[in-house]
């Protein structure tokens, strides 16, 4: 009757609760929005960088919250579901846009795996599909001849040593402008990569790594000129409130 079989959920109650299986207790039928929203907001913050932050943003925004899926119960979303979309998704746009849309659906479907509303991640087995554009292009850097010719198209100019010094250190154009003088061992011919300029912020290089580098004799004796004129940075560079 009613009383054993109330008897029957408590037991097994007790039973998922002593194994530390808490879903029963916490499942709420929250939409996959939810999630979403918890990961953006609480959790991607600590582990990216400012510029990622703003990129999963506005994936959020511009993709996944038009995702036919994003006000559904999470616990009814399926795998399928997400490989249809991502199927959807790579007919327009570039394979590493989808592995990042992937990424953030992925992270927020973590939170409803972590808070035992679901049991699996139904991103873990959903593939994106190749395109004509995936084989990989090789770069193909300027041979010396090439970067002859840049040079003396800006020879003359005040942009002359930041290309020079990009040039000759192969080092980002964001690493380049976030250089000070303090960064440069001139005398040891070292340099020392330690940070970047992104979309108007400083922030660490791009693997999150500090490097060091090696400075040609021509290129130090280049910024040994600059030095002479410029004082605490490369400002002379990127000088701010140009007309």
């Amino acid at each position: 009757g009613p009383k054993r079989e109330a008897q029957r959920i408590q037991k097994e109650v007790i039973q998922r609760i002593a194994a530390g299986d808490l879903g029963m207790l916490e499942k709420k039928n929250n939409p996959f929005s939810h999630y979403c929203n918890e990961w953006l907001n609480y959790h991607m913050p600590l582990k990216c960088k400012a510029s990622t932050q703003s990129d999963y943003h506005s994936i959020v925004k511009n993709h996944l919250s038009k995702a036919p899926f994003y006000k559904k119960p999470v616990d009814e979303i399926t795998e399928d579901d997400i490989e249809k979309y991502l199927t959807g998704k790579r007919r327009k746009l570039a394979k590493s846009t989808c592995v990042h849309i992937k990424n953030a659906m992925s992270n927020s479907f973590k939170r409803a795996v972590k808070a035992r509303v679901i049991k699996t991640n139904p991103c873990k087995g959903a593939e994106i599909p190749e395109g004509k554009d995936d084989a990989k292009v090789l770069a193909e850097p300027y041979n010396e001849q090439e970067i002859t010719q840049l040079l003396e198209a800006f020879r003359g100019s005040r942009h002359y040593p930041f290309v020079f010094f990009l040039c000759r250190t192969g080092v980002r154009v964001g690493e380049a402008i976030a250089l000070q003088w303090d960064d440069l061992d001139l005398d040891g011919r070292k340099a020392s990569i330690n940070k970047g300029i992104v979309r108007g912020q400083i922030s660490t290089p791009k693997n999150g790594k500090a490097r060091e580098i090696d400075l040609t004799p021509a290129l130090v004796s280049e910024l040994r000129k600059i030095q002479r004129i410029a004082a605490g940075d490369l400002g002379m560079l990127e000088k701010k409130n140009n007309p």
